[in-house]
């Protein structure tokens, strides 16, 4: 128990200047702040872990203060890389960027830019202006 109250006041006396993301356990550290709100249960249940294994991601911090080299399962960063939205080589090697780009919303209407192609020469350019920024507002008329 009193393992566990250090690690909480260790994690909440973080600083993104204090973080050294340079390595797996400051990724971790970082994930943990960041991601699951200075809670290391909550980023277990994040990636899955059954409520037994509450102390899972403690573990695998305490194993990379013992050795920074501590093997961590591909099965274990993929699910962190997709519950927390970081890219796997940012996770694994602290190389490249660090967050997933969200994927661009989708068209409401897909419809759209063909029906624009379509009636191009039959429309006016304004018409044609409104309905690509349309987003389902009535115009006034």
């Amino acid at each position: 128990m009193a393992t566990a109250n250090l690690a909480r006041a260790m994690m909440v006396l973080m600083t993104d200047e204090n973080i050294d993301t340079s390595t797996m356990l400051g990724r971790f550290l970082w994930l943990v702040k960041h991601r699951a709100g200075d809670n290391q249960r909550e980023l277990s249940r994040m990636i899955g872990k059954p409520k037994k294994s509450e102390g899972f991601i403690g573990a695998k911090i305490s194993a990379l203060r013992l050795d920074p080299n501590a093997p961590i399962e591909s099965d274990t960063l993929d699910a962190l890389c997709r519950a927390c939205g970081v890219r796997m080589q940012w996770l694994a090697t602290g190389e490249g960027a660090r967050d997933v780009e969200p994927e661009a919303e989708p068209d409401r209407y897909p419809a759209r830019a063909t029906a624009i192609a379509r009636t191009r020469d039959a429309v006016s350019t304004e018409a044609i202006r409104r309905a690509e920024r349309f987003e389902g507002q009535v115009a006034e008329p």
